[in-house]
């Protein structure tokens, strides 16, 4: 997941490697930077950082071994989030609910990730450039 927060936001930020490599840059700012970029749905960023969540659940405290043991509001968030991306696979063991959820987030970030490098050209591409200095010059 943290890996596919990354590729989104190298898509669009060319000096992105100089944030990736400090440690002190956490996958939760990253999902905050991605999110305050409004790119993609804050849903999906929503959806990410509940893993990111979940995740630290099972580092941080160690009597947390399984899904099943996550706080109540936990799970019903992962379903919450389930719902939203198809309101049938909502129901299910709790392993099975946390799949979908990676998997559905997954293959969002993905897809926007393509979108975003689409944008990110254009953007960035002399004709968009030109067009740019045009009306700036004729604002001025």
């Amino acid at each position: 997941m943290e890996n596919a927060v990354d590729r989104l936001l190298s898509a669009i930020m060319p000096g992105y490697k100089i944030l990736q490599e400090n440690r002190d840059f956490t996958f939760s700012a990253r999902i905050a930077v991605a999110k305050a970029m409004q790119l993609i749905p804050t849903r999906i960023l929503n959806c990410a950082d509940l893993i990111r969540s979940i995740r630290n659940e099972f580092v941080h405290d160690l009597s947390t071994n399984e899904l099943d043991k996550l706080a109540p509001s936990t799970l019903q968030s992962m379903r919450d989030q389930v719902k939203q991306f198809n309101p049938y696979d909502a129901k299910g063991e709790t392993r099975e609910l946390f799949e979908k959820l990676v998997s559905f987030t997954a293959v969002a970030l993905c897809a926007y990730k393509i979108q975003v490098s689409r944008l990110n050209d254009f953007i960035r591409s002399p004709k968009f450039m030109n067009y740019l200095k045009e009306h700036v010059e004729e604002a001025a």
